[in-house]
């Protein structure tokens, strides 16, 4: 089993994995077959998009002989045959290979040298590489493309030998051909296309001994044998997306976007139907020593292993499921995805990504409107949320078909017991930018925003070997927002009446949700919206992140301003302007902030965006410190002081780069990333010194996580959804992930650095009480309801009563002394 770039061995009778798994390959791996000198499965033979082919030591999952391809490979074909000659060649369906940076041109058909270490013959062109197959015995070798199915008759002797690319038949049909099956001797060949049916060719093996009889050497061999009788069968609505003959010939398998097995019996012309398989199916492999048995591969990442005999599913072997999101053709499998800040149009939101804090796993929004825990340690699936329940229905991957339900936020409380889910549906795609800074109300939004309940452990309720317990949906709110929902936060936890969620929208809308208290009028406890806020000014900026403080006192909301709103009365505290960048990052996209979050044990509060990283003190409400570099994200640990920021370049320009330089010494050890690097992500501490910097090819992560199960450590979730655990102690170096510094840097480009750094004892002390309303500044106090700016009264008292300078402007002061002292 295969699940992107790496190739896991499972247990057929357990489902448990077996042993170490198989990583090597840079990009997909698209095909794993056993090698053909090691038939009994000793060594195994993997191809992958990174245009190389792999041996493995099946029994410790050690790498031997690296084989580089004639291109990047779609599929390969083995024959089992006991002779010298099958031992050494396989087929290959590959992408012809281009130069640096162009897509590939068209695909190839090669008959490779495992020994040689090279293609030996090139059997044919064809527009897209396809599906390969061969039966068992070797006897015939077949492809499809566009309208027509590409056979070769092998003969014994053909194997490790030239001349094959003139043994060719063709059998033409009228429709789009799209999956490709022949039985265990080589005489059916079943063919599914585009509309749903299945056409069976029988008779291979006449033509074959009719050509050999015409030609023994087989000179004009290619031809086109219209003649053959042909079979159709039609039951599949759309696409036929995976065919298999069973081992004894007398049943075929088919599948597709349906989730529906169809065993048809091919002497009496009967099927039988095993129905609500959960994804659509994308590949059927039958048992080689039991007829009775087959395992089914569907699009959600599973192997489910199947009983023909009873239509029943036995064992269902999951992986991470894949994103809601897929390419729409072969060829775009190639390209790496290109959304960078300040340009590029992303047509949706990503699908949510989080941790629950309750069972330690991660939840990845899936296909269907729901969301999969899974144990990354463990590396298994553990349980599956329906956020919507409904009936499967598959599509054909057209780009006018409507976009499938999915979960587009998904927030947990602290301790996992609250869950906020946010349902997204629409029939039109969204135009946004790939940093989410503006997203087009052209289309109404239809989105659902539901609030679950973990239920409490009882002695009747026992939670399962991971501290799951079911939720329950304690609110259902149909369009809670007159448009798009950007963020949601919780504070509290369930079954207290301090619990609150916060929802903010692109519309400027920031909506208070608590829970009820007793239940009235016949209605059950749930939630209610309680307030509807909104940021001053006009026009407003689209609201992109919202934080509560760490004990629950205030809740910020940002745009191009940060809000401090006072949860309990619902109102505005102060309003934190940032500073001014320069002139080229002061456009609207970059002046928006997309990401929000309070530092535990430190009075501050961090905000990223385009223009770079701003920290706050809130004793002083001032600007602490400020760093000018493109950010896309800031994530604080929920209870350490320390937070992680992911940064991207956003320029064309191959010369802006990031610089870091090593602090803690005179030395300046500098670590530049560019445009074509990818992006970094830097981990900070409470005082904003950046203490260590992963750099991540491609386009950065899609989600960046705090662990619950290692103090200090971090897990960051790709866009192909691989999952990579990074502990201040031990790094996970499994995907790719690379540490680029163990020592301490500092962002080059910072405003503000005259000011004196903060040690915690020296914030504990700066907690400034304005004479004559009493009011403190500091996070956690108790402000009076109503909420009242403490610096509205220096304007409007006598001078005996101002408070000292050393509370009014610290900073200042102690910029002036360090300048003094230096001078």
């Amino acid at each position: 089993m295969c699940s992107g770039d790496v190739v896991r061995v499972f247990c057929t009778v357990s489902g448990e994995p077996l042993g170490a798994p198989f990583v090597g390959h840079t990009s997909d791996v698209t095909t794993v077959l056993f090698h053909p000198a090691h038939p009994e499965g000793q060594v195994l033979l993997t191809a992958s998009l990174d245009g190389t082919l792999k041996t493995w030591n099946a029994q410790d999952s050690s790498n031997g002989v690296t084989l580089t391809a004639p291109g990047p490979v779609e599929n390969m074909a083995v024959a089992t045959r006991n002779n010298s000659r099958s031992r050494d060649v396989v087929y290959l369906s590959c992408w012809k290979r281009g130069t640096e940076g162009d897509l590939p041109d068209g695909g190839r058909i090669h008959a490779y040298s495992i020994g040689k270490g090279r293609s030996i013959e090139r059997l044919l062109k064809v527009a897209t590489p396809k599906q390969l197959i061969i039966n068992p015995s070797g006897t015939l070798l077949g492809t499809f493309d566009r309208h027509t199915v590409l056979l070769w008759l092998l003969s014994h002797r053909d194997c490790g030998t030239t001349g094959l690319s003139q043994r060719l038949l063709r059998l033409h049909h009228t429709k789009r051909l799209s999956v490709l099956a022949c039985d265990i001797t080589g005489n059916i060949v079943a063919a599914g296309d585009c509309t749903g049916r299945i056409h069976l060719w029988q008779g291979i093996a006449a033509v074959q001994t009719a050509k050999q009889t015409r030609n023994e050497f087989g000179a004009e061999f290619s031809s086109t044998e219209d003649s053959l009788p042909c079979t159709t069968f039609h039951w599949h609505s759309r696409s036929v997306e995976c065919l298999s003959f069973t081992t004894d010939g007398a049943y075929l398998l088919s599948g597709g976007s349906e989730a529906v097995l169809v065993l048809w019996h091919l002497e009496i012309g009967q099927r039988s139907y095993l129905p609500r398989l959960g994804a659509s199916l994308c590949g059927i492999t039958p048992f080689p020593r039991d007829a009775t048995r087959a395992a089914i591969a569907g699009a959600d990442n599973a192997v489910r292993l199947i009983s023909i005999s009873s239509m029943m599913v036995e064992r269902v072997i999951r992986g991470v499921k894949p994103s809601v999101f897929k390419y729409r053709s072969p060829a775009s499998r190639l390209k790496d995805v290109n959304i960078k800040l300040g340009h590029g149009l992303r047509s949706q939101p990503s699908p949510a990504v989080s941790l629950d804090p309750g069972s330690g796993t991660i939840a990845f929004a899936a296909i269907g409107a729901s969301l999969q825990l899974y144990d990354h340690e463990l590396d298994r699936h553990v349980a599956n949320l329906e956020i919507s329940p409904r009936n499967f229905v598959g599509g054909d991957g057209s780009s006018d078909e409507p976009m499938e339900p999915y979960v587009s936020h998904a927030t947990f409380s602290r301790d996992g017991s609250i869950l906020v889910t946010v349902e997204r549906r629409s029939e039109q795609a969204i135009s946004a930018m790939a940093c989410h800074t503006y997203l087009s109300s052209t289309s109404q939004p239809e989105e659902t925003l539901r609030i679950w309940e973990r239920q409490r452990p009882t002695s009747s309720v026992q939670p399962d070997k991971v501290g799951f317990t079911r939720f329950t949906c304690v609110c259902v709110c149909d369009m809670p927002h007159s448009d798009f929902i950007t963020s949601t936060v919780i504070r509290g936890v369930a079954w207290e009446v301090s619990a609150m969620v916060c929802s903010v929208s692109v519309n400027s809308e920031v909506k208070m949700w608590i829970p009820t208290k007793f239940s009235r009028g016949g209605e059950r406890r749930g939630w209610r919206c309680c307030s509807v806020l909104r940021h001053p000014g006009s026009p407003s900026l689209p609201l992109m992140s919202a934080a509560f403080s760490n004990d629950g006192s205030l809740i910020a909301t940002a745009s191009a301003e940060v809000v401090i709103w006072e949860p309990e009365s619902f109102s505005l505290l102060y309003v934190l302007a940032p500073p001014t960048w320069d002139k080229k990052l002061e456009m609207a996209s970059t002046r928006i902030i997309t990401g929000l979050s309070f530092i535990a044990g430190e009075p501050l509060l961090a905000a990223a965006s385009a223009a770079g990283l701003i920290l706050w003190n809130m004793m002083t409400l001032n600007v602490w410190r400020t760093i000018a570099m493109p950010c896309v994200d800031v994530v604080a640990h929920p209870t350490l002081p320390q937070f992680v920021v992911t940064i991207m370049p956003q320029s064309d320009n191959s010369k802006d780069q990031v610089s870091f330089a090593c602090s803690r010494n005179t030395q300046r050890d500098s670590i530049r990333l560019n445009r074509t690097s990818g992006c970094l992500v830097v981990q900070f501490d409470g005082s904003a010194s950046p203490t260590t910097c992963w750099a991540m090819p491609g386009d950065g992560p899609q989600a960046v996580l705090h662990s619950s199960r290692a103090k200090g450590g971090i897990i960051i979730v790709t866009h192909d959804r691989k999952i990579v655990v990074v502990n201040r102690t031990k790094n996970d170096d499994a995907v790719r992930v690379e540490q680029e510094s163990s020592k301490q840097v500092v962002v080059q480009r910072m405003l503000g650095t005259a000011l004196k750094a903060f040690d915690k004892f020296e914030l504990k002390q700066r907690v400034p009480t304005m004479e004559g309303n009493g009011v403190s500044t500091g996070i956690g106090s108790s402000i009076d309801v109503g909420g009242k700016n403490p610096w509205d009264d220096l304007f409007n008292v006598p001078s005996h009563k101002l408070p000292p300078l050393t509370n009014l402007a610290p900073d200042f002061l102690d910029a002036l002394l360090e300048r003094q002292s230096t001078a």
